[in-house]
């Protein structure tokens, strides 16, 4: 999800785009052969059924997907935690239709089911991914303003933003007067 909101597409060759489809498919349904479980599918089971297919999107559509998966991961990573300590972020609702939504009894819990449009479910699935997150995981680097999932206490996307900060603070410290003794 992080990627996708990440990604310049006038970059993307065809086999890119292709590539691009084939992980939004396992995004939503997961990987064939590979053992799903209710962390990797976000809690949720989505079924994206009604067209267009995964594989079937086009560019514009995916720009449309960046911009509100964008959207969603910004409000989260300015999140702001309160005197009593719980996370508050600013709501904007998100219009989603779905063709089914059920409950379905699994053991001793219960699977939400959806099927719907490509769009709809990537949207409930990502949701329901950024719940399990611990707050304060998502930050927008102040350097260059992407987003990225914290690791440890990285405080920077990557290590050119780690340099050109340290640039900057090392030309602001010889540029201020110094102080006399």
């Amino acid at each position: 999800m992080i990627r996708l909101a990440t990604l310049d597409f006038d970059r993307l060759r065809a086999g890119d785009w292709l590539n691009l489809r084939e992980d939004l498919e396992q995004f939503l349904v997961g990987e064939r052969g590979q053992e799903l479980t209710l962390r990797n599918l976000g809690g949720i089971l989505v079924s994206p059924l009604h067209p267009p297919l995964p594989k079937e999107l086009t560019e514009e559509e995916f720009l449309m997907l960046q911009a509100q998966t964008r959207a969603i991961l910004f409000r989260i990573s300015q999140a702001q935690v309160p005197a009593d300590g719980v996370r508050v972020w600013e709501v904007k609702p998100i219009e989603l239709k779905f063709l089914r939504f059920a409950v379905v009894p699994v053991q001793s819990f219960a699977l939400l089911s959806t099927i719907g449009s490509v769009r709809d479910t990537f949207l409930i699935r990502l949701i329901f991914l950024l719940r399990q997150q611990p707050f304060g995981k998502l930050l927008l680097c102040p350097t260059c303003n992407t987003i990225f999932s914290k690791k440890g206490k990285q405080k920077y996307c990557s290590r050119t933003c780690v340099n050109r900060a340290s640039q900057r603070r090392f030309v602001e410290r010889k540029k201020a007067p110094k102080r006399k003794t």
